[in-house]
């Protein structure tokens, strides 16, 4: 029993300490601000009226057109259309998806995948759909003036649209929702006026309406702003940290509570980390220990001291490097739910939501990578909330309540967290001392 404790509070740090900077797709919010502008309809609706987005599903060539066509506000104007293409599928089953294809044709928004097939039930992928969305706000790619259709994911990257995250993997209809949301907030080529604006004076969108999203992208740059001046130089950061958990385990409340000091340093050659936690539950104390140096993992949990390599969380480490540690600054406005400011006593404090659904499948990833999975069934994160404070410019806390739920070993246990996170430097003025024993730790089992 005192193993098994033990061994779920170690899940449950892990993952708490890592949600904060993992990402998975699930953009549902996005789609439901699209839907109250009018500009993102789904494939139905349910038996309350709500809209079914089905946002799981690969879009086909002629459904991304149809959203592209629907986020520019053209509908009406391309259903009302008479429009002559050279396509010849795009007839009987099809015929729903000539208004949308005509329209983008005629606008030189899209072309055939030969001179007499559209494509029309072929996937629509990522570099596509945003080729499509580029030549809407203007760019070219004809003979290459602006970029080319092997560049249109880089370039569009570059323009805002997407990050990393969403050209990697399946392009699905949930990630059409989060490219064009980033689209609406977007310039114009050679211009300062955001589409949203411009659909706005095009009397397509509300001006109330867009105000909303507007705000919440002005706001979002301040914050970024700020985040990016107060770690400028920074590559290195000393925090201490608590944790208050109330977990629910088996109908039976287990107050927690996990307070220690983690230090993260980007060298040349990688990330490096210190982490000490000391975990009072079920009236037991154990102290966990995290090192990772020299791309190996060090795990010491009171009882027995492990290593394993450690690769392909590099990255997510790294985030929480000062320039991402402040609600992953670089991200795009769509894995935001929302964002508000509030000043007090000469600090600014910008309260955040981040969409639990965002970050459960990433985090998942990080912990097998950190040889921490063993015994992992499942785990849900539920939205969270970041409360970020600057003083005097610089970033001196965070804290963030979060609920999530692990299911390790056959027992489910869900989570009330309440993460606080001091910054006591950044920098040069962080040092990281290693334990003198490291090379007694033993691989970890397989």
């Amino acid at each position: 029993m005192k193993h098994s404790v033990k061994r779920l509070l170690a899940l449950v740090l892990s993952c708490a300490l890592l949600s904060v900077c993992a990402f998975a797709a699930d953009f549902t919010g996005r789609a439901d601000e699209l839907h109250a502008l009018g500009l993102f309809k789904g494939t139905g609706t349910d038996e309350a009226g709500n809209p079914v987005y089905n946002l799981d599903a690969a879009p086909t060539r002629a459904e991304a057109v149809t959203m592209l066509v629907r986020l520019l506000g053209k509908d009406a104007e391309a259903l009302e259309g008479d429009w002559d293409v050279p396509f010849t599928d795009l007839d009987g089953a099809d015929a729903w998806a000539l208004p949308y294809v005509g329209y983008a044709y005629a606008n030189k928004l899209t072309t055939g995948e030969t001179d007499t097939l559209f494509g029309t039930n072929n996937r629509c992928s990522a570099q596509m759909y945003c080729t499509f969305v580029l030549r809407s706000l203007g760019y070219s790619d004809a003979e290459g003036a602006d970029f080319t259709y092997a560049s249109a994911l880089e370039f569009a990257t570059e323009k805002g649209l997407l990050d990393e995250y969403l050209a990697q993997g399946d392009f699905l209809r949930d990630e059409i929702a989060a490219v064009s949301y980033s689209a609406l907030l977007t310039p114009l080529k050679d211009s300062e006026t955001l589409l949203i604006n411009k659909l706005v004076e095009d009397g397509a969108v509300e001006a109330d309406a867009a105000k909303l999203l507007t705000d919440k992208l002005a706001l979002y740059n301040e914050f970024n702003a700020l985040s990016a001046g107060s770690s400028e130089g920074a590559d290195s950061i000393d925090m201490s940290m608590k944790m208050d958990m109330t977990m629910s385990m088996g109908g039976v409340q287990v107050p927690m509570n996990m307070e220690g000091s983690q230090k993260v340093k980007v060298t040349e050659t990688g990330v490096e980390l210190a982490s000490v936690m000391t975990i009072t539950a079920l009236e037991q104390t154990q102290t966990l220990e995290q090192y990772l140096k020299d791309g190996v993992m060090y795990t010491n949990d009171g009882e027995n001291k492990v290593k394993a390599p450690y690769t392909s969380a590099d990255d997510a480490l790294a985030a929480l490097s000062p320039s991402d540690l402040s609600g992953a600054a670089s991200s795009p406005l769509y894995f935001i739910e929302s964002i508000s400011k509030a000043e007090t006593d000469g600090k600014v404090s910008y309260t955040i939501v981040l969409p639990g659904n965002l970050l459960t499948s990433m985090t998942e990833t990080v912990i097998g990578s950190m040889g921490q999975a063993e015994g992992l069934d499942s785990m849900s994160i539920g939205n969270i909330t970041m409360v970020a404070t600057f003083e005097n410019d610089a970033l001196s806390s965070i804290t963030m309540d979060m609920p999530m739920s692990v299911t390790a070993e056959g027992q489910t246990v869900d989570v009330a967290a309440k993460i606080e996170m001091t910054i006591n430097a950044m920098g040069d003025g962080v040092v990281i001392e290693f334990p003198a024993d490291l090379d007694t730790y033993v691989e970890a089992a397989e």
